[in-house]
């Protein structure tokens, strides 16, 4: 899939050709992309045949220094445009030569998309055995490996199994194994202590096949709802970044650490858990969360619903005065796509709601556009977002 930057690099090539020119950088860097499929060639013929003077008149208006102060400062913050614009027509439409381009090229598509092409996510993941080599699970994957790193294992097409051996704890060596879930996908796991284990989209977790010390760890990337199987003599902990961990007894809780969110965070709905870093922690009771701010590293809890945190493992999407950015985040992991807001303000708008999981995403969307001043836009594997006129 092409992305939206990238249709915007080339709309914006394609536009600087016809009013200025290109120089030789950019004249490869179209050539490259033309010869890249026969749909390209379409797309460059098509753009050439627009009049980009009508449509200027239509910003007779504008200032043209402000734009191009304004367009300026935006590529300081965003350096995925490396475009030198000249003449004054040409920086008075910096921007808007770019959104011409790409709406193009979006209405184009638009004919060409079979909206259901985008599905839910599916029970699928990757089990890394302790010697590197790779299993792969899902649901029409039912064989069951015997005694795999000292355990017998049971793949059930959406959920791992260890049982382990008795001759296990006379070995007296700790193995690993890894269970990588995709995104667009999720996978349950029961280890070998009865710990239960649902990993969500996009998630990676690290465990022994057996428990030998007085502790019991793991090390979680992205969003897990754990389990866990009481035992008084050993503590179970999940091993987040940033040096945060969760240390637990015996309960049930959700914990979220995706790499490209700014915050780390746990849920509890029974028990008693502990997050903290190596400087400071927070002691959770039931129907609390506890928030961890990677880059100030600050870790603060409140009372919270906890359904709006753990439905996902029942299947459904909970949210309750949600910003439409946070939502569609969650719901980009779920349904391996990409979402680009063509209005800021967007982001900013406030949503309740209890959706299926498994749901496709056009029921969805339709939902929150009867429900909000929204428009969706589905594109290939894109969803754009805009306000709705008023």
């Amino acid at each position: 899939m092409v992305s939206i930057e990238k249709y915007q690099n080339i709309a914006s090539l394609i536009v600087k050709e016809k009013l200025v020119g290109l120089n030789d950088s950019e004249a490869d860097e179209l050539k490259i992309w033309l010869e890249e499929s026969p749909k390209h060639k379409i797309l460059y013929n098509n753009l050439l045949k627009i009049d980009f003077s009508v449509d200027l008149n239509l910003y007779d208006e504008i200032d043209s220094r402000a734009g191009l102060l304004k367009y300026k400062k935006k590529q300081v913050q965003n350096k995925k445009y490396q475009f030198v614009w000249y003449g004054g027509v040409v920086a008075v439409v910096a921007v808007f030569v770019v959104c011409l381009g790409i709406m193009w090229i979006w209405n184009y598509n638009k004919s060409h998309v079979d909206l259901n092409t985008i599905v839910p996510g599916t029970s699928m993941a990757e089990l890394v055995l302790s010697d590197g080599s790779v299993r792969y699970l899902n649901e029409e994957s039912q064989e069951v490996d015997a005694k795999i790193d000292g355990a017998v294992i049971y793949n059930r097409g959406s959920e791992l199994y260890y049982a382990t051996t008795d001759s296990v704890f006379s070995e007296q060596k700790m193995v690993y194994n890894e269970l990588r879930v995709p995104i667009g996908a999720e996978y349950q796991l029961i280890l070998s202590d009865g710990t239960k284990v649902w990993l969500n989209s996009q998630s990676y977790l690290r465990y022994p096949v057996f428990f030998l010390n007085n502790n019991r760890e793991v090390e979680l990337i992205g969003e897990a709802f754990f389990e866990v199987a009481p035992d008084t003599k050993r503590p179970f902990f999940v091993r987040l970044n940033n040096h945060v961990s969760v240390e637990v007894l015996g309960t049930s809780f959700n914990v979220r650490s995706y790499p490209d969110e700014e915050n780390i965070e746990t849920v509890l709905e029974q028990g008693k858990v502990r997050m903290g870093d190596d400087k400071s922690h927070i002691v959770l009771k039931a129907g609390m969360r506890a928030v961890y701010k990677c880059a100030e590293k600050d870790l603060t809890a409140e009372k919270v619903n906890t359904a709006l945190y753990t439905s996902w493992r029942l299947g459904h999407f909970v949210f309750q005065e949600e910003r439409l950015e946070s939502i569609l985040n969650r719901l980009s992991k779920w349904y391996n796509i990409q979402v680009f807001f063509s209005n800021k303000a967007a982001k900013d708008l406030i949503f309740s709601g209890n959706i299926r999981r498994y749901e496709t995403i056009v029921k969805l969307l339709d939902a929150l556009e009867i429900s909000g001043n929204v428009d969706f836009d589905i594109q290939e594997e894109t969803v754009i977002v805009t306000m709705k006129k008023k």
